[in-house]
């Protein structure tokens, strides 16, 4: 049935999308010396399979059309409110009608007339539906008060009327991921994996939930930062004790247990002074499976190597000041493929019974939880992990040699003409890496 009285149709719009060195953290700087699965639980609200009684379909019309009142965002283009009448098809299946009424009685009329003819199971008012696209700007307090250089002088903003990593999982080696901070929640899967007695959804060192949010912080929420991939998965896979340390074997175990559990790319934004054969033989299960691994160069300032940066499997990331010249702690060499921002980078911390940021990292001067700056090399491969991630949404089945090759050949050039050892490739470009043709 459909019921039109004396206007055409309206249709209903789509939604696109959803509701390091024994082995140190601190591929992390201080600005200064310093001293599995889940889903958030949201309300719904479901249509009885009972058809509801032609009183009761007025009443409910009615009711929903008082409470939409004048609120221009329940009304139609032609100033409208699109009553929706859901009934019971004869093969089972619901069938959902909109009728443009303009007040309460006409409301009742038609739905009145609607359970009278068929069987009605629920009638209510339109919702407001959207694209779930990040506008750029973002709103996010701590962009628009121009505390984020990093995202500012990169391509992220553009990007994301491409891709906003939807449907990508990015696997966070490292302190763990406070999960229950209120700009990464949503974002942050839960119970992930720790090779510590704390759970990984816990980090009371704070560097991994750094790295998390400069990664995929909630953007666009009116509430701290804005990151590189607002809209993709974090799972948090704790390798490092509460003291950014760790052992080989735990990364290794952190990078085969990830590929195994669903990550489509893994950050590592750590250290190790040699390979291991353990380490060598999970980035190359990795590769094989076709999960890139982004991994921190190093903060050594020379041309000191560091695993797993240095495995030809990897995307190996420098860090450069807001200058855009490399940042002096950053390490060098051949391996180094990109460079991102690294320096005083403004990101989530973990909020803390009695813990006060120190004014040296602080994002803010008021602000003393929950938000601090930081520098190093980790910082930049979080950028790159949300390029990569960029890339994953928009190209999901490529090998990772592939997405390494894109980041590189997309890269803005920095210092000598080409390759060289201090910027590798040049700057990420997340924008440009998503014009390259070729899935």
């Amino acid at each position: 049935m459909r019921l039109v009285i004396g206007r055409g149709p309206r249709r209903a719009p789509l939604i696109a999308g959803v509701c390091m060195l024994g082995l140190l953290a601190a591929a992390c700087v201080p600005t200064s010396s310093p001293p599995a699965t889940g889903t958030a639980a949201c309300a719904s609200s479901g249509a009885s399979a009972a058809p509801v009684s032609v009183y009761e379909a007025g009443e409910d019309a009615a009711d929903a059309v008082r409470e939409a009142g004048s609120d221009p965002d329940r009304r139609d283009e032609r100033g409208e409110i699109p009553l929706v009448v859901v009934e019971e098809g004869k093969d089972g299946s619901p069938v959902v009608d909109v009728v443009p009424v303009s007040d309460e009685r006409e409301a009742r009329e038609v739905a009145e007339r609607a359970a009278a003819e068929g069987d009605v199971v629920a009638v209510e008012v339109d919702e407001p539906a959207h694209a779930s696209l990040v506008d750029y700007p973002p709103d996010d307090p701590f962009f628009v008060g121009g505390k984020q250089w990093g995202m500012k002088k990169t391509t992220f903003g553009p990007a994301w009327s491409a891709a906003t990593g939807a449907g990508v999982t990015v696997a966070v080696l490292d302190t763990g991921v406070q999960r229950a901070h209120p700009d990464l929640k949503a974002n942050v899967l839960a119970p992930g994996k720790s090779y510590y007695s704390v759970k990984a959804t816990s980090d009371a060192n704070g560097h991994g939930t750094h790295v998390a949010g400069i990664l995929g912080a909630l953007t666009d929420n009116s509430v701290g930062i804005a990151s590189a991939a607002p809209e993709v998965m974090i799972l948090p896979v704790k390798v490092l004790n509460d003291s950014g340390r760790g052992f080989a074997s735990d990364v290794s175990a952190g990078i085969i247990w990830a590929v195994n559990h669903g990550a489509d790319v893994i950050n590592t934004s750590l250290g190790i002074r040699s390979p291991t054969k353990s380490l060598t033989r999970a980035v190359e299960h990795a590769r094989d499976n076709g999960v890139p691994i982004v991994a921190a160069a190093g903060n050594t300032g020379g041309s000191t190597c560091q695993w797993p940066a240095v495995y030809p499997a990897t995307i190996a990331v420098g860090a450069v000041q807001a200058s855009l010249t490399r940042a002096p702690f950053s390490s060098t060499g051949s391996f180094l493929d990109v460079v991102a921002p690294g320096v005083n980078i403004c990101s989530t911390v973990s909020i803390r019974k009695n813990f006060v940021v120190a004014s040296p990292y602080r994002c803010a001067p008021s602000v003393h939880e929950g938000y601090a700056k930081f520098s190093g090399t980790s910082m930049a491969t979080a950028f790159v992990s949300g390029a990569v991630a960029l890339l994953k949404e928009q190209c999901p089945a490529l090998s990772s040699n592939t997405y390494r090759n894109k980041v590189r050949a997309s890269a803005d050039d920095l210092g000598p003409a080409g390759k060289d050892n201090q910027y590798g490739y040049g700057l990420v470009d997340p924008a440009a890496a998503l014009q390259i043709t070729a899935c």
